[in-house]
């Protein structure tokens, strides 16, 4: 017999990953040996999960290969990406830190944050393309757990922003079969043992879809299905979102960039103002990335129609003109 048959089943399932990892690893953003090591630490320590991946050692092994895929490492020092169990298999999860480790990397944005909100602070949502204002006054006396927003910056400078309540993230979690195996049968899951990073990915997951697209994207949609598929949860579908009119969306657009080519801020801004208000945030959030084009020999048009956005006409100008 040979040595590698007499390997552990979930020794053998690392093992048997290797030549399928290294054949889709071109981006060379991992490295087998490295990542079959963590792999290998992390199954040791945590005894159900040795369990799971020695009764279900494909499962383990389909793990490691889609460490390849995304290009995450599993080093735990990273906090980027690691191997649970679910539903009696060994499953890849990324953490919210690396779904925004692979935006930035992927070039779709500079940067992003989540931060959670609790009823003693201080926040002020001013749309889906501004930063929000936020702050801590009482940073050890912040009360109960309200919600959480997401804040992203472009390359072209351009905000995107997105709020969720706290009801709206328990109803995603409730949908979850990590959290149905706690309730059903007392498992511990990620929403129990870390509630409030489980909540900012919820949201980084959810905002993800108006960040722009770049030709490496395929890297954080990968990403997004691996979890998706693992945790149970349909994302396409929220809790009470507001309706997208996609021919009012595609209107917008068209009139977005007429109003963008007058090059006249006094005409064009309350004009740009009023266009926005008349839709909803999701449409807001539809029309941004619709703009994502680039105005010929010009910036976007996502960041000129901003700039129309936060125009404010001179006083003196105003009372000259009248």
């Amino acid at each position: 017999m040979s040595d590698k048959k007499q390997l552990a089943p979930y020794l053998h399932a690392i093992a048997s990953a290797k030549d399928k990892f290294n054949s889709i690893n071109t981006h060379k953003l991992v490295n087998y040996d490295k990542e079959a090591m963590f792999a290998m630490q992390i199954v040791q320590n945590n005894d159900y999960l040795m369990k799971i991946a020695n009764e279900n050692p494909q499962s383990l092994r389909d793990a490691v290969i889609n460490v390849s895929s995304i290009g995450l490492s599993l080093n735990p020092a990273e906090k980027l990406a690691y191997i649970v169990p679910r539903k009696g298999k060994a499953c890849l999860d990324v953490s919210y830190i690396g779904f925004i480790k692979l935006a930035t990397d992927t070039g779709s944005i500079m940067w992003a944050r989540a931060e959670l909100v609790y009823e003693n602070d201080e926040f002020i949502y001013r749309g889906a393309t501004e930063k929000p204002e936020f702050s801590s006054p009482n940073p050890f006396n912040r009360g109960a757990l309200k919600g959480v927003y997401c804040v992203a910056k472009t390359k072209e400078g351009d905000y995107l922003s997105g709020i969720m309540s706290i009801d709206e993230c328990y109803a995603i979690r409730d949908r979850s079969e990590a959290y149905k195996a706690f309730i059903n049968k007392g498992y511990q899951c990620s929403w129990t043992t870390d509630e409030g990073e489980m909540v900012k990915k919820t949201i980084i997951k959810r905002e993800a879809k108006t960040w722009p697209k770049t030709e490496k994207s395929d890297r954080f949609d990968n990403a997004i299905e691996i979890a998706n598929e693992h945790e149970g949860i349909d994302f396409s579908r929220q809790i009470n979102p507001e309706p997208i009119d996609t021919q009012k969306v595609e209107l917008a657009y068209v009139k977005a960039i007429e109003i963008v080519d007058i090059d006249d801020y006094q005409i064009g801004a309350p004009m740009a103002q009023e266009l926005f208000k008349s839709l909803t945030q999701d449409e807001q959030c539809a029309l941004n990335s619709r703009l994502g084009n680039y105005k010929p020999d010009k910036r976007k048009y996502s960041t000129l129609f901003r700039e129309y956005l936060e125009y404010v006409p001179d006083p003196d100008l105003i009372e000259h003109q009248a």
